[in-house]
């Protein structure tokens, strides 16, 4: 017989309070919506894009970044340790608590950090296109 202490499918998550499945937000689902940004990242490198099309890909990049990976992300993370934390013991050992916290602070930690290259980049972006304006402008006076 499979009580409620087998290991469970990846898409399912444990609750407690019915010591059943619970649908509660799909755990394969919500890694790959993290994932999200990376279909623009691949894009911007393609070759045959106009440069119209290739500004819009990187603005849609810099938002599903910011979406997917600083709001969204920390939240599945949430989910997913307060979901271990509530089944210490019942359902997981320990030590999975403490790695899923210290993972979970890793890599958002990386998220942030590229996020804020991402933001210098689009500054600077704006300041030469600004200069450049300047410059046009005064070399037409």
């Amino acid at each position: 017989m499979i009580g409620y202490k087998t290991i469970y499918p990846a898409f399912f998550l444990y609750s407690k309070p019915n010591r059943a499945f619970h649908f509660r937000f799909p755990y394969l689902l919500s890694i790959n919506a993290i994932k999200v940004s990376t279909i623009f990242l691949a894009l911007m490198y393609a070759e045959f894009l106009t440069p119209t099309t290739q500004l819009i890909i990187q603005g849609l990049f810099a938002v599903s970044f910011f979406i997917c990976r600083i709001l969204l992300s920390p939240y599945i993370y949430y989910e997913i340790i307060t979901i271990i934390y509530s089944n210490i013991g019942d359902c997981f050992p320990r030590y999975l608590f403490y790695i899923t916290m210290l993972s979970a602070l890793f890599f958002h930690s990386l998220n942030v950090f590229w996020f804020l290259k991402i933001i210098k980049k689009i500054k600077r972006e704006l300041v030469s296109k600004e200069v450049e304006a300047q410059i046009d402008s005064s070399s037409d006076d």
